[in-house]
């Protein structure tokens, strides 16, 4: 269960502006609020629990679509009468729609909204792109799946701030629009890395999780930006009146503590450092132990290979038929051969052996099951001899043989 103590950084980021916004311009102590693009958790209400908020999203699973609170939607045309509720809160939700329907979505959730809009998004500039691929690159390097949103902020594009306060100029009163900023990007990016390390190890996702409450615990509230230039996320807010608008630039006049920000990246930047040791350690290990595994599976390989050479030599000899044994023998030793050439790296070797190891194996079987049919076969006939000669000598002790023997003189 996700709580205010344990929830990811950038989650609680995200809640925790809408409810320190959202209770700015707070006019009773519970309002009605749809939000938009909300997954299926239902985390805004563990911040706003006073609150009666809709969820609304185009995909939903099965637990939440079983309470009447959780509905399926498109943001872009949404189904509510005007003004329908107090407030549409929209988090992370704007790089989600692509460009051409995103005048669509600003008008939908505007239109609905009695007091106003609340809407953060990372938004584009060339380091926001450049940190997204290289996430997406150390994701690949651990060995991991790379979080589905990087992909979609990719097909859809991050929005450029000044086409969206143009779109929405168009459609409220631009004086009535607040544009905020969020999140150290340095910082911001740093983290995102070390949740990509900690998904490829218990280790590091302990400390991973240490410092994200950290973060939340004394961080986010410093962690105000006065240029879009160096925060990763941008807020927007949008009121119907001046008086909810004035409430929320009182928000912004908190001045980061350069103390706690220097101390917490310091430790961030030495976390990093020892989880990438961390990790070239296991790799080092992963190393010696394929080498381990291949020496073993080589040694089982010679001396089943030897045993075979003995058993076929033994077979070429006692055979009628040792053209056509030699032959396939050859034609085997051939086969080992060539597949011994093409151990020349370690990943292909491993797997060739296998596959000789399984042929010599059966190719042994087989010529140990004719050797002891051979054996067999041999066995009976000693023993067919064996009565024929104690037979003649029981017919030359009979008086009969004698007589005959006598006459034949």
């Amino acid at each position: 269960m996700i709580t205010l103590k344990n929830i990811i950084f950038h989650q609680f980021q995200r809640y925790k502006t809408a409810q320190i916004l959202l209770d700015s311009m707070r006019r009773k102590k519970s309002h009605t609020i749809l939000e938009v693009g909300s997954g299926s958790h239902g985390n805004l209400g563990k911040f706003l629990p006073n609150d009666l908020i809709t969820y609304l999203d185009e995909v939903l699973s099965p637990e939440a679509l079983a309470k009447k609170k959780f509905v399926l939607g498109d943001a872009t045309k949404l189904e509510y009468e005007d003004q329908s509720f107090d407030f549409v809160i929209a988090l992370d939700v704007l790089e989600h729609i692509p460009p051409e329907k995103r005048q669509a979505f600003l008008h939908s959730i505007t239109r609905v909204s009695k007091i106003g809009l609340i809407m953060t998004y990372p938004a584009s500039n060339p380091e926001n792109i450049c940190n997204e691929q290289i996430l997406d690159g150390v994701y690949h390097m651990v060995g991991t799946k790379t979080p589905p949103w990087v992909y979609e902020h990719r097909n859809c594009t991050l929005p450029d701030t000044e086409e969206i306060l143009t779109l929405l100029a168009g459609l409220v009163p631009a004086e009535n629009i607040f544009t905020m900023y969020q999140m150290n990007r340095h910082l911001f990016f740093r983290l995102l890395i070390l949740e990509a390390l900690a998904s490829a190890n218990n280790g590091i996702s302990q400390i991973f999780h240490a410092m994200s409450n950290a973060y939340n615990d004394s961080i986010f509230y410093s962690d105000f930006e006065e240029d879009e230039k160096i925060a990763s996320k941008t807020c927007l807010v949008w009121c119907r009146e001046n008086r909810e608008l004035k409430s929320v630039k009182k928000i912004d006049a908190i001045h980061p503590d350069v103390t706690d920000m220097n101390q917490f990246s310091q430790k961030l930047d030495a976390i990093l450092h020892f989880s990438e040791l961390l990790l070239k350690s296991k790799d080092a290990e992963g190393s010696l132990e394929q080498k381990n595994y291949t020496k073993s599976l080589q040694t089982a390989y010679i001396n089943l290979k030897d045993g075979y050479d003995r058993l076929s030599g033994w077979f070429t000899r006692a055979t009628e038929d040792e053209g056509n044994i030699r032959t396939a023998y050859l034609n085997l030793k051939d086969s080992v051969d060539q597949q011994q050439n093409q151990y020349n790296t370690l990943e292909s070797y491993t797997k060739d052996l296998q596959n000789a190891y399984t042929q010599l194996k059966d190719e042994y079987d087989r010529l140990h099951a004719l050797y002891e049919a051979d054996i067999e076969e041999k066995a009976i006939t000693t023993k067919a001899l064996e009565k024929s000669q104690q037979f003649e000598h029981k017919v030359k002790a009979t008086k009969w043989w004698k007589y005959l023997g006598s006459k034949s003189k």
